[in-house]
């Protein structure tokens, strides 16, 4: 009896604790994550510069600035800013953020700059700020449209876009580019990761050198050791088993030599 009596009078105190100490955890974390409503994604809380800012509206970044994107096939798309994602990160205790998603589904607002929008077109970027469009030609997107959208004028809507932010051929498209717009294309990506990126650049650079550089000098080495053998069994033929014997070692050390150059190529691009 008397041990009943003595849990129930710690009941409230243990309970008590227990929620103080979770309140402590809760308001010391670094990070913020506050669930909402609807699960449209996951957002990261961005400093964003501008003003009349709404959701929908595509989120991209110049100088560390991050600002509403207002050039056609942007290639420096963030994501696309939603009060409405599944969580929302913040870090530290700056408020001056505004929720943005890069991944994950987001309504995005969209206008008819090329055409309506049928399910399943790519859409990015347009001139309009923070407005997304139609893409018909190889460049950046923001993702794939999983609603139609058929405008009566000029004005813009919403709908539910994948987010895929990355570089996009656009090969079924009418007005696809030529193959030459297409290596320009590719070129310009390349310049883009250099810039964000030069140790890795550099890196498979180096990587695609010494892979380049053994391959031609295994096949050098073979194709003149199988010609000075086939000489050499013309010119002696009694020699024949030595002749052939020295053939395979040439062989062997030729395909050590491209195992070492290939492994050294694979080492330097993983490091």
């Amino acid at each position: 009896m008397l041990t009943q009596i003595s849990s129930m009078k710690f009941k409230p105190l243990f309970r008590a604790l227990a929620i103080g100490f979770f309140l402590v955890v809760f308001l010391r974390t670094p990070v913020l994550i506050q669930a909402q409503d609807l699960s449209l994604g996951m957002a990261q809380s961005l400093p964003i510069e501008g003003e009349n800012l709404r959701d929908g509206q595509i989120i991209a970044i110049k100088d560390n600035t991050y600002h509403l994107s207002t050039e056609a096939y942007d290639k420096n798309i963030v994501g696309v800013l939603s009060s409405k994602s599944a969580m929302s990160i913040r870090y530290g205790s700056n408020l001056n953020t505004r929720p943005v998603v890069s991944n994950g589904q987001a309504a995005v607002r969209v206008n008819a700059d090329n055409g309506p929008i049928r399910q399943g077109d790519r859409l990015t970027s347009s001139t309009t700020p923070g407005v997304a469009m139609r893409a018909t030609k190889t460049g950046f997107i923001l993702g794939v449209a999983q609603e139609d959208f058929t405008p009566t004028g000029s004005e813009t809507d919403v709908v539910l876009v994948a987010l895929d932010i990355g570089f996009d051929f656009a090969a079924d498209s009418p007005d696809s580019e030529q193959i030459g717009s297409r290596l320009l294309s590719v070129l310009q990506v390349t310049n883009l990761a250099f810039t964000e990126d030069p140790l890795s650049v550099f890196r498979y650079v180096v990587g695609a050198v010494v892979m380049i550089s053994t391959l031609i000098f295994t096949f050098m080495t073979f194709g003149r050791a199988v010609r000075n053998g086939t000489e050499a069994l013309g010119r002696n033929p009694i020699a024949v088993p030595q002749i052939l014997l020295g053939m395979m070692l040439n062989v062997a050390i030729s395909l050590a030599l491209l195992g070492t150059g290939l492994g050294a190529a694979y080492f330097i691009t993983t490091i």
